[in-house]
């Protein structure tokens, strides 16, 4: 779904945030690995998508979903799935000048 996504990526978010999106979806213990739907959906570059074309940005919600529901061999598309994120800050303040 990345490369679905790429045109709508936010400049802000700069070329190597992939690494950080890599890094945890290698982290996920299933033998085949999909990204959970919220979590799809909340990236910016979704957003964009679902702006620009509702019915493309559907169809690869619908696509994701039923990847994940295959890996975790369910039929409903409710099942709770449980997902933790770690977030990391990193706060600092300017020195005062002498």
């Amino acid at each position: 779904f990345y490369a679905a996504l790429h045109p709508y990526r936010n400049p802000i978010l700069g070329p190597n945030s992939i690494y950080l999106y890599k890094e945890a979806f290698e982290a996920i213990p299933y033998p085949n690995k999909e990204c959970y739907m919220g979590l799809v959906e909340s990236f910016s570059s979704y957003q964009a998508l679902l702006r620009d074309d509702p019915q493309k940005a559907q169809k690869l919600s619908e696509d994701v979903c039923q990847r994940l529901m295959s890996v975790m061999k369910v039929t409903s598309a409710e099942t709770e799935v449980t997902v933790a994120v770690k977030y990391f800050y990193l706060l600092a303040c300017k020195p005062e000048e002498a």
